[in-house]
């Protein structure tokens, strides 16, 4: 199933009132991709990335219409998505009907490949807190479905086994006390939730930033719910994604008498780990590290009663480096280069992973 807008131009806020009168049918997705403001300066160098190939996008004034080809062994494709960059907080919302194959096959394709961006990770406590967020507000609201994953290098190790690595997709009216009784005896974490409000509608949350409208597109009050659920998580989001845009990378000139000397200098992030780490831990989040295209280098290890370890690591699909420390309690990440903050939100993914408690934090950030 396509989405099909009529073709003229909107402001967002009308763009989302059509959506409401199209009287759609179907799951309904939005999808938040984040932009690195030192790499594209303005809203049309970020589209630039799509004007390639076979690619077409269409101006619909604050709305730009994509359409990109999934290609298939036997078919070509064609895929739309309605896109609105938000300028003041670098966020590209992808509006669309396309189903997960098409979406995988065509922009997570591109922008999981892309320098300057990633999709805005969702992890496990910003689900939580929506989770906590919904059972508060709705009397009768269930959990009826959800995929979890448990890795051998997961920090939540769980009760049974944990050295087995697991997936599981759950349908079930009991999914909210099944997701904490899978986390606790499995050490399994959710990666999509399916919220079931009853008179509503069902939402669907996934932790590469997609948010699904399932069911219940008749009703105002449904799609009110179901924007109100993505700004509810993205106002989360955004405070971290503040703390890592904070981080920077300059040269200073330093003046003596003689000459003027130009220093590096970097201002960092901190996550500060929920457990102390051992060697184990370490090797653990280490391999985690190389498992999704982070390469460590000039690493030195200085063992005592704590150990710490610094190194140079190397992003190896967005061609970006920087430097990290470790120690027993926490991880600084500095920056080495100006334009990598999209890898930023790619290793803290990972970091979330290792250590779902895990507190993201920098001196410099004021809320």
């Amino acid at each position: 199933m396509d989405l099909t807008i009529p073709l003229k131009n909107y402001s967002h806020d009308s763009f989302l009132k059509e959506i409401r009168l199209s009287e759609i049918t179907g799951i309904f997705s939005v999808i938040c991709f984040y932009a690195n403001p030192n790499i594209f300066f303005k809203k049309e160098e970020f589209l630039g990335l799509f004007r390639y190939g076979n690619n077409k996008l269409e101006n619909m004034g604050e709305i730009e219409k994509l359409t990109m080809n999934a290609y298939y062994f036997n078919e070509i494709k064609e895929v739309t998505y309605y896109l609105y960059f938000d300028e003041e907080n670098n966020i590209l919302l992808a509006y669309t009907q396309a189903n997960k194959s098409d979406m995988d096959q065509t922009l997570y394709r591109l922008i999981k490949r892309s320098i300057g961006t990633y999709y805005l990770p969702i992890n496990f406590t910003a689900l939580l807190k929506l989770t906590n967020y919904l059972v508060n507000r709705f009397d009768k609201m269930k959990i009826t479905y959800f995929t979890a994953l448990h890795h051998p290098k997961f920090k939540t190790r769980g009760m049974h086994r944990p050295d087995i690595r697991r997936t599981i997709i759950y349908y079930g009216d009991d999914g909210l006390k099944a997701i904490d009784e899978m986390k606790k005896y499995y050490g399994m974490l959710p990666r999509t939730i399916e919220y079931d409000v009853e008179e509503y509608g069902k939402y669907r949350v996934n932790n590469e930033g997609r948010f699904s409208f399932m069911s219940g597109h008749d009703s105002i009050s449904s799609w009110e719910i179901f924007y109100d659920i993505i700004n509810y998580v993205l106002e989360d989001i955004l405070i971290y994604k503040k703390i890592i845009d904070k981080s920077e990378y300059k040269i200073i000139p330093y003046r003596t008498d003689e000459k003027i000397f130009y220093l590096p200098a970097s201002t960092p992030w901190i996550v500060d780990f929920s457990i102390e780490l051992g060697d184990e831990e370490l090797d653990t989040f280490i391999d985690m590290l190389d498992n999704n295209d982070f390469t460590l280098y000039n690493t030195s290890k200085i063992y005592g009663d704590s150990f710490t370890l610094s190194s140079m690591i190397y992003d190896e699909v967005k061609n970006n480096k920087f430097s990290l420390h470790i120690d027993n309690n926490k991880i600084i990440i500095i920056p080495y280069e100006r334009k990598i903050l999209e890898s930023f939100i790619k290793i803290y993914e990972v970091i979330s992973d290792f250590d779902p408690e895990s507190i993201l934090r920098s001196d410099i950030y004021e809320q």
